[in-house]
């Protein structure tokens, strides 16, 4: 129509309401207004922005997320709904999908997305093919044992000898399975060790986020481990760690013995248990019985031979030990050169007298010289068939006796020792009424023993004098000793006028007399009671001589004696010095050297050590009638030349020819040397002298050589 114009078509790309005006001669028209609507189909979706509220934060914490989709116009898309957005780009395992979508604006959508997965998720929003950019969205790991969830255990060994270690790995996640870093070792513990394997105070590294590997654990335990790791009350799965028994014998550290029974009697049996452990507690198994010493046992007691039986791990049992010795026995096994506390095993003597197997009879004193009557007291020590000493033996079960006929040894009561000397019996005292030597048997059991020789002696008292010989007076203060050998039996000192008296049991002895200006003097004899009676003691005077004889008769009898020289065939005369002169050759011979005059009474002849002769005769002859048949008691003494010891020599009891001037040869004495002996010649009859004095030869007096 006129004034109507019409334009071409004009296509509205701007959604909104448009009020549109028509200007023509600077004269505006009244509005139309044009309502565009957004299109609101996904395919006209022709860009896709996404942004996120928050692009750092913690697992677990939201985020919001909005996607703005406009068209190609840049109008926004409106009416789409949550299956038109794809999200991309996030870590695996976290849920981005299912998200509810809601539209703000126009084109313009939100929705709130949990955070479960740590890391940086590097998020897209996809609509009708077209994507966004990209969103980084941080998410920190979690690292606070509070959210621990989940707990793994793992061992890198779990198999192994104890000694050798193994590293436990612990893996913590939270719900959401990330790993829970930057934990302390506090807050992982382990369990499910076996008693006394240490798994506390381990070293924890972190590796990967929430794994964490322990230093190396010394398995000192053997046996299966179940091991389990806890944090924030979370247990893991059980780890079998399994540790194998140790199995030689280098490895033993600790021994312990026991023995059972540990109280028994000689005879019995006992049972030793030895247990065998390594530095860490374990029993050592597979050793063999020659690896295990036992020792400590009495003297006696046999240990070799036992056998061993490996029962519990490291425990060993022997075979049964036959206990042969009584006595505490303190037992000790060692092995590796390890050794055991001692156990004690104490084995009892055997009660009776059918154990009795050997006896052994004493008696106190051993060896004795008493009189007829006086006590000994007897001991028995009775031992079974090992040498243990038997105890509870009574009176009836002992039976002694003696080999001299009449000496009774029955009734006797019989006391058991105690303490260390248990099985010693010791008698009542015994009465030894027989005089002789007494073979003491003592028999138990049909077993027999004798003792030693018992010697039961008379008593003797010795009471004598000691006097000058030349003199006949008494010697005060010498010196009296009894000896038996090299023994001294005892000893006196003579009183004043030289008697001494000693009580000793009879037999053959030797007494021994010194004083002072004497020379020593010993007399052997076995009849103390005579002989002893008087010890003559030689002056010192007489040190250069080397024999001394002394011949006493009645003091009122007229006796002569002499000496004569067989080599020289000469004979001294009634004349002093000592050395008689015939010519100039000295003969060294010398009587009458008492302190009398005459030949009355006694007289004291010597021979010199400077005497040329080697053999001597001695003569005796009765010189008046009232000698004649008198009894002459002659006794020699000989001196040795190096230690100027006398010793006296057998008596010689002479009766005198009936005849004036006939002699009977008494001595013979010879010297060889130092060598003196004194030979009786009793057995030579009286012969007539011819010529006694003017030192005629002796064939002139009928000396025979």
């Amino acid at each position: 129509d006129a004034g109507v114009y019409t334009a071409s078509a004009l296509t509205m790309t701007i959604a909104g309401t448009h009020p549109l005006r028509a200007t023509v001669n600077a004269q505006d028209s009244a509005p139309v207004e044009v309502i565009v609507s957004a299109l609101n189909s996904v395919d006209a979706a022709d860009s896709v922005t996404l942004e996120a509220s928050r692009e750092a934060l913690k697992v677990g914490e939201n985020t919001v997320l909005k996607v703005t989709v406009k068209d190609r116009y840049g109008n926004g898309v409106t009416g789409l709904s949550g299956s038109d957005i794809a999200l991309s780009g996030a870590l695996e395992g976290q849920n981005v999908s299912g998200l509810s979508w809601e539209e703000s604006s126009t084109g313009v959508y939100k929705a709130e997305l949990t955070m479960t997965k740590a890391g940086t998720h590097r998020l897209k929003a996809t609509v009708n093919h077209k994507e966004s950019g990209e969103v980084p969205v941080t998410v920190a790991q979690p690292n606070v044992v509070s959210v621990v969830n989940s707990v793994a255990l793992a061992a890198s060994v779990s198999q192994l000898v104890v000694g050798e270690t193994t590293e436990l790995t612990v893996t913590l996640t939270d719900a959401y399975g990330n790993g829970v870093t930057g934990l302390s070792g506090s807050d992982i513990a382990i369990s499910g060790a076996l008693a006394g394997q240490e798994v506390s105070g381990l070293s924890w590294s972190e590796g990967d986020a929430g794994v964490y590997t322990s230093t190396a654990l010394t398995m000192t335990k053997a046996g299966t481990h179940q091991l389990q790791a806890t944090v924030n009350t979370k247990t893991s799965n059980v780890v079998p760690v399994i540790v194998a028994q140790p199995n030689v014998v280098s490895v033993v550290n600790r021994v312990t013995l026991k023995a059972e029974p540990g109280a028994l009697k000689v005879d019995e049996t006992t049972v030793l248990e030895v247990t065998l452990t390594d530095a860490y507690g374990n029993g050592v198994t597979g050793l063999s019985g020659s690896d295990i010493a036992i020792s400590g046992a009495k003297p006696g007691q046999d240990l070799s031979g036992l056998s061993w039986t490996e029962g519990d791990a490291g425990v060993y049992t022997s075979s049964r030990l036959v206990m042969t010795i009584a006595g505490e026995h303190l037992l000790m096994a060692t092995v590796n050169l390890k050794n055991s506390d001692k156990a004690r095993v104490n084995v009892a003597n055997l009660s009776g007298k059918e154990y009795v197997s050997a006896i052994t009879l004493t008696t106190e004193p051993a060896d004795v010289a008493i009189e007829e009557g006086e006590d000994v007291v007897l001991s028995i020590v009775a031992t079974d068939q090992y040498g243990n000493r038997v105890t509870g033996l009574t009176n009836s079960d002992i039976a002694i006796a003696s080999n001299i006929a009449g000496q009774t040894a029955t009734g006797l009561s019989w006391t058991e020792a105690t303490g260390s000397d248990i099985g010693k019996y010791t008698s009542s005292a015994l009465a030894m009424t027989i005089k002789g030597t007494h073979i003491l048997t003592a028999t138990v059991n049909g077993k027999t023993a004798e003792a030693k020789p018992l010697v039961v002696k008379r008593m003797v008292v010795i009471s004598g004098v000691v006097t000058d010989i030349t003199t006949d007076t008494g010697i005060k203060n010498a010196s009296i000793t009894i000896t038996e050998g090299e023994a001294t039996i005892d000893s006196t000192t003579s009183d004043l006028k030289g008697n001494f008296s000693i009580r000793i049991a009879e037999g053959e002895y030797t007494i021994k007399a010194s004083a002072a200006g004497y020379l020593d003097t010993d007399l052997t004899t076995s009849d103390l009671a005579t002989e002893a009676r008087k010890i003559a003691m030689i002056p010192e005077i007489f040190a250069n001589d080397i024999v001394v004889i002394h011949t006493t008769w009645a003091p009122s009898s007229d006796v002569d004696v002499a000496l004569y020289d067989v080599a020289l065939e000469k004979m001294a005369g009634f004349k002093r010095p000592y050395d008689v002169e015939e010519g100039k050759e000295k003969y060294g011979m010398s009587w009458d050297r008492d302190d009398k005059t005459g030949s009355n009474g006694g007289e004291v002849t010597t021979i010199r050590k400077s005497s040329t002769g080697s053999k001597w005769k001695y003569l005796v002859m009765p010189y008046s009638t009232g000698a004649r048949n008198h009894t002459v008691t002659v006794k020699p003494y000989v001196i040795d030349p190096v230690t100027r010891r006398a010793s006296a020599k057998d008596v010689s009891t002479i009766t005198l020819c009936g005849a004036l001037y006939h002699y009977k040869q008494v001595l013979t004495i010879t010297r060889s040397g130092n060598q003196i002996s004194v030979v009786k010649d009793n057995a030579i009859n009286c012969e007539e002298r011819e010529s006694w004095y003017g030192g005629a030869t002796s064939r002139s007096i009928g000396i025979k050589k």
